[in-house]
C-alpha cells in the first residue's frame, strides 16, 4: 500500500527509498487514511494507528490552535506525515500512539482528540 510522506520533513539521504508514495493535497490524503481506516474496521474488531516510522524533522511553529491546524489542512501547508497520519485516526475515532520522538502531539493535535473523544499516546519507543 502506498504511504502518505511529506518529504520535507524527512533526511535527504532517506528520500530514495521513497518508493511507494500517494501523492496529494492535506485534505487529500487525510481522506485517502481515513478510507484506509474504514476498510481495516471492516474486517476487525479493534484498530489501532501505531506509528513506527523514522523520526521527522520538526515542524516549527507549534499548531497551538484548531482554527490553525484546519488552515494549514485547507492551504496544503506542508505538514509531517505523522501529523497526517494522526488526524486520520482522530477523525476515525481510533487510537493513534506515536512511537518516535517527534513533533506530532501539538497542542491543536490534543485538542482535536480531546473534541473528537479519541486517545493519543507514545512519545519514542527508541529512545526514551
Amino acid at each position: 500500500m502506498p504511504a502518505v510522506l511529506n518529504p520535507d520533513f524527512i533526511a535527504a539521504n532517506q528520500a530514495d527509498r521513497t518508493d511507494n508514495v500517494r501523492e496529494g493535497t492535506n485534505a487529500e490524503l487525510i481522506e485517502y487514511l481515513r478510507e484506509d481506516i474504514r476498510a481495516c474496521k471492516a474486517r476487525n474488531d479493534k484498530v489501532i494507528m501505531l506509528w513506527t516510522a523514522n523520526t521527522e524533522m520538526f515542524l516549527l511553529p507549534e499548531i497551538n490552535a484548531l482554527d490553525d491546524l484546519e488552515d494549514r489542512i485547507a492551504n496544503n501547508t506542508p505538514l509531517p506525515s505523522s501529523v497526517l497520519y494522526c488526524i486520520a485516526a482522530i477523525k476515525e475515532g481510533i487510537i493513534y500512539l506515536n512511537g518516535s520522538p517527534q513533533n506530532t502531539f501539538h497542542p491543536a493535535i490534543v485538542e482535536l482528540a480531546k473534541k473528537n473523544n479519541t486517545y493519543l499516546g507514545g512519545n519514542d519507543f527508541k529512545s526514551g
